[in-house]
């Protein structure tokens, strides 16, 4: 993963976790970082092997549907 990347994705965590009130210096928040992190190298390796999406990616569906579909 280039690190271009990278440095976007943790910009995106980190606004993410600001909006959901999680403190830049919580232990939590360094582990969701982390573990963020973590499964998005994991997920361009698999798509560097396999060239498609991981299966939870590609079979991954709504949980609520609307009109009940």
């Amino acid at each position: 993963m280039n690190g271009r990347k990278l440095r976007r994705f943790r910009e995106f965590i980190c606004y993410a976790m600001e909006f959901m009130g999680i403190d830049h210096n919580n232990p939590k928040g360094d582990y969701l970082r982390q573990l963020l992190q973590d499964k998005l190298i994991q997920h361009t390796h698999y798509i560097n092997t396999n060239s498609k999406d991981m299966p939870q990616i590609l079979n991954w569906k709504w949980n609520n549907q609307p009109n009940g579909q």
